[in-house]
């Protein structure tokens, strides 16, 4: 495999599907996944629920490991990944960037 860069991409857009079906227990709570097509709203709605699901404490480290492996499977030697820090109903902003320090 040829080295690849990533210079820079948001934790919660690279998210594989199956990933936070995994994760969520009410399958109804993720809407599909939008297409071409689909308005602004719809991918926000999309992105509201996968911040919802990354939200969790538990859940962040087992997405943000994933999402590592995948990009070192795909022979990535360099990446930037952003996240913001954020509130949540199980998190301050200070764990949340604790628990992406920590993985």
């Amino acid at each position: 495999t040829n080295p690849k860069n990533r210079a820079t991409c948001h934790l919660n857009g690279c998210v594989r599907l199956e990933y936070l079906q995994d994760l969520v227990e009410d399958k109804s709570e993720l809407p599909s996944l939008p297409g071409a097509d689909a308005s602004p709203g719809e991918y926000f709605q999309f992105m509201s629920a996968v911040s919802r699901v990354t939200g969790k404490e538990d859940n962040l480290r087992v997405v943000l490991r994933r999402v590592l492996e995948d990009f070192e499977e795909d022979g990535v030697v360099y990446l930037e990944l952003r996240s913001s820090p954020k509130q949540t109903d199980t998190m301050s902003k200070r764990q949340y960037v604790e628990t992406i320090l920590q993985c």
